[in-house]
């Protein structure tokens, strides 16, 4: 494995570690994984997460390049008067361009965590030089019925629950009490707002989600999603993307993947190493051994 510091972009502010195996192997198919921040956490990852990617990867032939966004960790500001999402994007496609051109490795898969994970999807809806993407807790909206069902089924089996809800320490109730009792502000939310653990990004809808990974597998896209109880709001049971997206989770292209003792950043080593063998596992299959799907 060679592991090495990298500057790149038009003004050099981007910084990351590229790390690639140390017999590379064909330059004309081979493949590499960039991996993006997760709200503002430095390019190391959550717990160290992409550094133990990158060289998992490495052993089974794929390169990789994690490195922070503009502003972000050893990253500078590069554009001036642009939206985050603008900067967002154009950091993206400077990475793309390092990976593919200075490198030489044409083939390309972006992963992301949280916010990360949408910044992952919006790379591969953007640029054909990206052939798949890695999504962990994808930040977006996938609450339906029985999402609110085990919601609440957990809430009421909770001791604490109840201690909340009869303190008025419960979010929710708290603000309907204040409701009833005429000391809410006209115009305000009666749902509490979820803990913010993507730098301030804005969640994907659920139209946005159907919508980028439709385009994306009728491109011929591999997806895999990974999801935790972590961001409970949002996800909180396995099989709940089939739910919401029927068409999508028979998809062949898509693998789904829950991990119901995780937390949103996988702090847990031992949940921590089984994404990580699944991830890799899922690049090898998908882009080394050239596994056959048999899409129509």
């Amino acid at each position: 494995m060679i592991e090495k510091a990298v500057v790149f972009g038009p003004e050099r502010s981007l910084v990351g570690v590229w790390t690639e195996p140390s017999e590379p192997g064909p330059t004309d198919d081979r493949v590499a994984v960039v991996m993006i921040n997760s709200g503002i956490i430095h390019h190391a990852g959550a717990w160290r997460l992409h550094v133990r990617v990158a060289r998992a990867l490495a052993e089974v032939g794929v390169a990789s390049l994690r490195f922070d966004l503009s502003g972000i960790g050893d990253s500078g500001y590069a554009h001036e008067a642009e939206s985050l999402n603008e900067s967002v994007l154009r950091d993206m496609d400077e990475a793309i361009e390092y990976v593919a051109g200075t490198r030489g490795w044409p083939r390309i898969v972006m992963m992301g965590l949280c916010s990360g994970a949408v910044d992952a999807l919006q790379a591969a809806h953007r640029r054909d030089t990206v052939v798949g993407a890695i999504a962990i807790d994808l930040l977006g909206d996938f609450r339906n019925w029985r999402h609110y069902a085990v919601h609440y089924r957990r809430r009421i089996l909770r001791l604490e629950s109840w201690k909340s809800t009869l303190l008025l320490r419960n979010g929710t109730i708290a603000r309907w009490v204040r409701a009833a009792a005429g000391r809410l502000k006209p115009g305000s939310n009666l749902r509490p707002h979820p803990p913010r653990l993507d730098g301030g990004r804005r969640p994907m809808t659920r139209e946005e989600v159907g919508n980028t990974m439709s385009v994306l597998v009728r491109r011929d896209l591999r997806l895999l999603c990974a999801f935790s109880c972590g961001l409970e709001e949002n996800y909180n049971h396995r099989g709940q993307f089939a739910e919401v997206f029927p068409g999508l989770a028979s998809d062949p292209r898509i693998e789904l993947a829950f991990f119901p003792a995780a937390d949103h950043t996988f702090s847990d080593r031992d949940q921590q190493r089984a994404l990580i063998e699944m991830a890799v596992d899922w690049v090898a299959r998908s882009f080394v051994e050239g596994e056959t799907l048999g899409v129509s």
